[in-house]
C-alpha cells in the first residue's frame, strides 16, 4: 500500500489530535504532580515580592516566613532529593528578583538519596513530574531520559490513566496551597511518648536501609550530590543571593537509628560547601538541646510539629539575620550552632543488635 502525501499529513494531524485530546483530559482531570503545578502557578504570581525560597525534603514544610522575617515560598516536598531542591533553587533564582536566601533542608544522609536510581521501590516519577512541571529547564546532568519521558507525562503516565480514571468517578477537591505554597492537609494528632519512638526506630531504619541501597547500586552519588551543591551555590553567588544550609532538628529516637559514618561523611561534604562558598552557611539543629527531648515539640520522630516549627523557625531566622555581613557566615554565639560541631545523642545500634527492618515504601522514604 503507499501512501500519498496527503494521507499521511491526515495520519500525522489525527495522531497530534489524539494526543493533544489526551493531554487536555489528563490535565483537566487529574493533572501530573499537582501540587508542583499550584506552587509553580502560585510562584509566578508571587514571584516579584519573594525574599526566600524552602527546598529540600518535607522538614522544610515546617518553616514558618514571617517568623523568620521575610516573604517566602515553599517549594519543599516529601522526600525531595538534593538535586531535586538545587533544581528548584536555581529554578527561582532566575525568575524572582528579590531573591535573598534559598533555605535548604538538608538531613544527615542528604548525600545517599538520588530518585533517578532505580531501586526496590522506583522513584524516578518524581524526577519525571519536576520537569513536566517546569518545562522551560534543562534537565539534571544525566538525566535527559527522565526529562524527555517527563514530557510525555500527561500523556504516558506513570500511573496509566487509573488516576484519571478514579477521578472521573470519584472527583475530589483538589489540592489547597496556603498563600506561602505549603500543602494544606488536616492535622493529625500528636503521637504518645511509645509511638513516637516506635516510629523513631521504624522510620529511621527504612531511611538508613535506603541510603544502604543506593549506595550498593550508586556508589559515586555522594560525589554528585556535593558538586550539585558546588555548582548551586556559584549560581546563587552569582545573583548575591545566600544559600542557608540548614538541619532541623530530630527526635531522639529517631537520631539513635544512624550509622555515625554517614554523620561524619554529611559534615565533611557541608562544611566543605560553607568553607569554600562565602555565599554558604550552614545551622546544624540536628541533637539541638532546645529540642532533643521535647516530645511535645514534634509531630512524629523526624518532623517538628506546627508549634516546634514557630520555635525553630524564630530560632532559625535569628541566626541567618545576625550572620556576619558580605560572607554570610553564621556567628558562633548566641545560640546560633557552629558548622562543624559534634554531633551528640547520635547512638547507634550496638554491635549485633538488629533494627527494625520495615518494608521500603515511597511513604517512608527521606521526608
Amino acid at each position: 500500500m503507499t501512501w500519498s502525501a496527503s494521507a499521511a499529513l491526515r495520519f500525522v494531524g489525527g495522531g497530534v489530535l489524539v494526543l493533544a485530546a489526551a493531554y487536555g483530559v489528563s490535565e483537566a482531570v487529574d493533572p501530573v504532580a499537582p501540587a508542583l503545578q499550584a506552587r509553580v502557578a502560585l510562584f509566578s504570581e508571587r514571584k516579584p515580592i519573594v525574599e526566600a525560597v524552602a527546598v529540600g525534603n518535607s522538614h522544610g514544610g515546617v518553616l514558618e516566613f514571617p517568623e523568620l522575617g521575610v516573604q517566602g515560598m515553599h517549594f519543599s516536598a516529601a522526600g525531595q532529593d538534593a538535586f531535586e531542591a538545587a533544581y528548584l533553587a536555581r529554578y527561582a533564582a532566575e525568575r524572582a528578583p528579590r531573591l535573598r536566601y534559598v533555605l535548604f533542608a538538608t538531613w544527615y544522609g542528604v548525600q545517599w538519596n538520588d530518585h533517578a536510581v532505580p531501586g526496590s521501590t522506583d522513584l524516578r516519577g518524581r524526577r519525571r513530574h519536576l520537569y513536566v512541571r517546569t518545562p522551560l529547564q534543562g534537565p539534571i546532568p544525566g538525566d535527559l531520559d527522565l526529562w524527555f519521558t517527563g514530557m510525555l507525562a500527561p500523556v504516558v503516565r506513570d500511573d496509566h490513566w487509573r488516576g484519571v480514571a478514579r477521578r472521573l468517578l470519584r472527583p475530589g477537591a483538589g489540592i489547597r496551597l496556603t498563600a506561602d505554597g505549603r500543602t494544606i492537609v488536616p492535622e493529625t494528632p500528636p503521637l504518645t511518648p511509645d509511638s513516637l519512638r516506635r516510629h523513631g526506630a521504624a522510620v529511621g531504619a527504612a531511611h538508613r536501609a535506603l541510603g544502604e541501597e543506593i549506595a550498593a547500586r550508586a556508589p559515586r552519588t555522594p560525589a554528585r550530590v556535593a558538586a550539585a551543591l558546588d555548582a548551586l551555590a556559584r549560581d546563587l553567588r552569582a545573583r548575591n543571593v545566600a544559600l542557608v544550609l540548614y538541619t532541623p532538628p530530630y527526635h531522639e529516637s529517631y537520631r539513635a537509628t544512624h550509622d555515625p559514618a554517614v554523620l561524619a561523611e554529611t559534615r565533611a561534604i557541608l562544611e566543605r560547601i560553607v568553607a569554600e562558598h562565602p555565599n554558604a552557611m550552614w545551622l546544624d539543629y540536628y541533637a539541638d538541646p532546645r529540642f532533643a527531648a521535647r516530645d511535645d515539640l514534634f509531630s512524629n520522630s523526624d518532623h517538628l510539629n506546627r508549634t516546634g516549627g514557630r520555635v525553630f523557625s524564630r530560632l532559625l531566622g535569628a541566626c541567618i539575620r545576625s550572620a556576619r555581613p558580605r560572607t554570610g557566615a553564621p556567628p558562633e554565639t548566641g545560640g546560633c550552632p557552629a558548622a562543624g560541631a559534634p554531633v551528640a545523642s547520635a547512638r547507634p545500634h550496638a554491635p549485633g543488635a538488629a533494627a527494625p527492618t520495615p518494608s521500603r515504601t515511597a511513604a517512608e522514604e527521606p521526608q
